[in-house]
């Protein structure tokens, strides 16, 4: 399943300047079709995916100072 620009920014609840930006830095992949622009149903999935591995994914302790 695929979804054309609108549909993905809608299923993403981006705008859709947003989702063109999204795509311009690599972080979704878009196929074009014509002069549609299509987005894969998994291809939204997976960049919900790396967003949740990315929040989840623990902070760097910081140091502690040393004891005398």
């Amino acid at each position: 399943m695929a979804y054309r620009v609108k549909e993905a920014a809608e299923v993403l609840s981006i705008s859709r300047s947003r989702f063109y930006e999204l795509v311009a830095a690599g972080e979704i992949l878009t196929l074009k079709e014509g002069a549609r622009t299509l987005v894969r149903r998994r291809e939204l999935e997976a960049y919900l995916d790396r967003l949740e591995a990315a929040a989840t994914r623990p902070e760097r302790m910081q140091s502690r100072p040393s004891r005398p």
